[in-house]
């Protein structure tokens, strides 16, 4: 994961070590946010900062893999949230599953409190090797009176280095159709003579 320097305006102004000074709403070089924590420092001016941004940049890419995240969000068509899915990555000729690359896949979270979001957190350089990369939905319901209708994506003309970008966020949001099965029928109501 890549660490992003705090802003250089006064926007998260916290306490800095057990001085309990608190930067003057201009600009603090005093210490660092970093996961919700205040990391010192020890910079005076904006040149320091600049050189200790850098090198935590530096630190950071040296001393992780170069991930890719997919953020997927599924809605139906008229915006209602999907929560029960399954969603798969696909690539090579086929675009199939099964011709993922050795070793790409490093977590998958799905958000407990909107179900209908999934983030998948892939290896950027082995990713970097596939030259498709799609992805299938399967909703749920599939079957029955009312269902959703399956889903595929394939990058035929983008490669993956195009997609995918080191220490960065994808966000794809999944818009699928209700099929209405042929046993349904409308009422009309109609007006009375």
């Amino acid at each position: 994961m890549r660490f992003r320097t705090a802003p250089r305006i006064g926007a998260q102004r916290h306490k800095h070590g057990n001085s309990g000074q608190y930067d003057d709403g201009k600009r603090s070089f005093s210490s660092y946010r970093c996961l919700g924590h205040a990391l010192p420092l020890g910079v005076a001016d904006s040149a320091g900062y600049d050189a200790v941004s850098a090198q935590l940049a530096a630190e950071t890419a040296r001393a992780s893999a170069a991930c890719s995240m997919i953020t997927f969000r599924l809605l139906a068509a008229d915006g209602v949230e999907v929560s029960d899915f399954d969603l798969y990555l696909t690539s090579g000729p086929n675009y199939s599953p099964g011709e993922l690359p050795k070793w790409f896949f490093l977590d998958r979270q799905q958000n407990r409190r909107s179900p209908s979001r999934l983030t998948y957190y892939l290896d950027h350089q082995v990713m970097s090797q596939a030259h498709e990369l799609g992805f299938r939905v399967i909703a749920r319901p599939d079957k029955g009176p009312v269902n959703f209708a399956p889903a595929e994506f394939r990058s035929e003309t983008a490669r993956v280095a195009q997609v995918l970008r080191p220490h960065e966020t994808a966000l794809i949001e999944i818009r699928l159709d209700r099929r209405l099965g042929p046993s349904l029928f409308k009422l009309q109501l109609q007006p009375r003579l």
